[in-house]
């Protein structure tokens, strides 16, 4: 199943406390004790908690540490992505088609939760 990229982020966002998510902060290196992880920031500051999530993208800094040594490796596959308001498409309900075949993946969506995010 796939969910819009904002939905999944302001749910998360909604449920940490403020002040746990550290933007722009360059990671030296990860620490990890019996009972916490603690990360190391290049600027002398540290945090330490007891989940570590590593929301650095495909070039991550925090795989790096967790599974060293392991390079990425492109699949072959090409991906399209998009949402388009079209509420002749499917005006009854929601519509979901899924197709994969030779390296290709399409998604369609339509659904009415869809229609009240905003773009």
């Amino acid at each position: 199943m796939l969910v819009h990229r904002k939905a999944i982020l302001e749910a998360l966002l909604d449920e940490l406390p403020p002040g746990c998510i550290h933007f722009n902060a360059e990671l030296a290196s990860i620490a990890q004790t019996d009972s916490s992880e603690i990360a190391h920031f290049k600027d002398g500051t540290q945090w330490e908690g007891d989940l570590l999530i590593g929301a650095d993208g495909i070039v991550s800094k925090v795989r790096q540490f967790i599974v060293p040594g392991v390079e990425l490796f492109y699949l072959g596959d090409i991906v399209w992505r998009g949402i388009v308001e079209d509420n002749s498409f499917c005006p009854e309900g929601n519509f979901f088609v899924y197709v994969r075949g030779r390296g290709i993946y399409a998604n369609f969506f339509i659904s009415s939760a869809l229609s009240t995010l905003p773009i």
